[in-house]
C-alpha cells in the first residue's frame, strides 16, 4: 500500500496542506521505537507510482502550510472596541477588519480610514477609503482615526 492509496487528492485533506513536507512516523521491529520518514506531498500526489510505501502501524502526518510560514492577518488600529492583530483566511474587507476588532466606539468618527496593505515585495501601499461607505452606513462623520493594516 502506497501513501496515495489512503490520500488520493487533495479533496481528502483539509484546506492548505503544506505540500512540499509531510512525514511518515513508523514503528520499527522488534522493540517498536519510532522513526520518521519525510516525503514530498505535491510529488507523491502527482507521481503515485513513486509515492512512499506504507507498513502496518504507520502514521502519515501531513502538516498546515501555516506550520511553515506566518498566516495572513490583519491589525486594525484607532477608535475600535479591541485594537489588535487578527489571523484571517487571507480574503478580508474593511468591515469584516472592524468587525473583528469588536466593532467602532461612540466617538469614532467614519469620514475616511487609511489602510495599509504590506506587498509581497516588502513594500506597502496606503489607501484612503470612506470608513461609512465601508461599512455601509448612510451617515458619515468629520474625520476618522481608525486604521486597518494588511499583512
Amino acid at each position: 500500500m502506497r501513501i496515495t492509496d489512503v490520500i488520493a487528492s487533495y479533496k481528502d485533506l483539509l484546506p492548505e496542506p503544506a505540500t512540499s513536507y509531510a512525514e511518515i512516523i513508523r514503528l520499527n521491529a522488534p522493540d517498536f521505537h519510532p522513526s520518521v520518514e519525510s516525503f514530498d506531498l505535491a510529488n507523491a500526489l502527482a507521481n503515485p507510482s513513486e509515492a512512499p510505501v506504507l507498513h502496518a502501524m504507520d502514521t502519515v502526518r501531513i502538516f498546515s502550510r501555516f506550520d511553515f510560514e506566518n498566516p495572513p492577518t490583519v491589525s486594525v488600529l484607532g477608535d475600535v472596541r479591541l485594537p489588535g492583530t487578527y489571523q484571517t483566511s487571507g480574503q478580508i474587507h474593511l468591515a469584516d477588519a472592524v468587525h473583528l476588532a469588536g466593532g467602532l466606539t461612540p466617538d469614532a468618527q467614519t469620514l475616511d480610514a487609511q489602510v495599509f496593505r504590506y506587498l509581497s515585495d516588502g513594500k506597502f501601499k496606503i489607501f484612503s477609503v470612506s470608513l461609512s461607505q465601508a461599512l455601509g452606513e448612510t451617515r458619515s462623520r468629520t474625520s476618522s482615526c481608525s486604521r486597518a493594516i494588511a499583512s
